[in-house]
């Protein structure tokens, strides 16, 4: 008998502690994103941006011409000096699998940057991930746009999805319908053990105008949200489910 409640045990902790990952990879062989991201020393930065639109930008279309992934972003911070990264490169790929491929060009040109771009920056960081929670208006203009990238890290994937379905997106998505925000997108950690990061929020400002009435916007939608007793119920309970980094506010290079 205690033999068989030991072997119970062991299974379910086996179980939990692959939980993370499994939930986290949640689309299995189906699509994923890889993100990068970039340092550049200050002194450097001007010349960094000038290669990613000239030289970089173009390659990555080639690339995408010859189906090494299905889609991609640039994202420079909009202002130096940061404590975060200079860019970010997000990758989609249609299928697990085909990361390989982006695995192979790593291997000659680290983080997607021929020798002029490591003369210029260095990849800090790559993340595999999935984009489980996206949504866009149909008149976006990313072009206009300001982006806020966000950072969490949380205890638990399973405690922090309730979380943010019951409280995070309610209000992302009152920020949409008043128009200052016209698209997000929450990446999970494929290793959400691993630092700096393990949920990642993208969010799309419309303009600098959406971005200037921030505040004012959230008070007004978290006030309509106050009506909402699950809403209610998830923000009295929010301590502890995730831990906010440090913001990076950016721009889009792609054009």
């Amino acid at each position: 008998m205690i033999k068989t409640i030991l072997k119970r045990v062991a299974l379910v902790s086996c179980a939990l502690s692959l939980a993370p990952l499994a939930v986290a990879q949640e689309r299995g062989t189906g699509a994923a994103s890889v993100l990068v991201t970039y340092s550049s020393p200050a002194a450097k930065r001007p010349a960094f941006l000038q290669y990613l639109e000239r030289e970089g930008l173009p390659q990555f279309d080639r690339w995408k011409a010859d189906g090494i992934f299905k889609d991609y972003r640039v994202f420079v911070s909009s202002f130096s000096g940061s404590n975060t990264w200079d860019a970010m490169l997000v990758l989609d790929f249609a299928h697990y699998a085909d990361m390989a491929r982006w695995k192979e060009i790593d291997r000659n040109a680290p983080g997607g940057l021929s020798a002029t771009g490591l003369a210029l920056a260095s990849p800090t960081g790559t993340y595999l991930a999935d984009d489980i929670w996206h949504k866009e208006a149909p008149d976006r203009t990313p072009a206009k746009a300001v982006y806020f990238v966000i950072p969490y890290q949380y205890s638990s994937v399973g405690e922090y999805k309730a979380y943010a379905e019951a409280y995070v997106l309610p209000q992302y998505d009152g920020w949409m319908k008043e128009r200052v925000l016209s698209a997000y997108t929450v990446y999970l950690s494929h290793h959400p053990a691993g630092k700096p990061w393990d949920a990642l929020a993208v969010l799309e400002y419309r303009d600098i105008e959406g971005l200037a009435q921030r505040e004012l916007v959230k008070n007004k939608v978290r006030a309509a949200l106050a009506n909402n007793p699950e809403w209610m119920k998830a923000s009295q309970n929010k301590e502890g489910k995730r831990t906010e980094e440090e913001i990076t506010i950016a721009d889009l290079v792609r054009k």
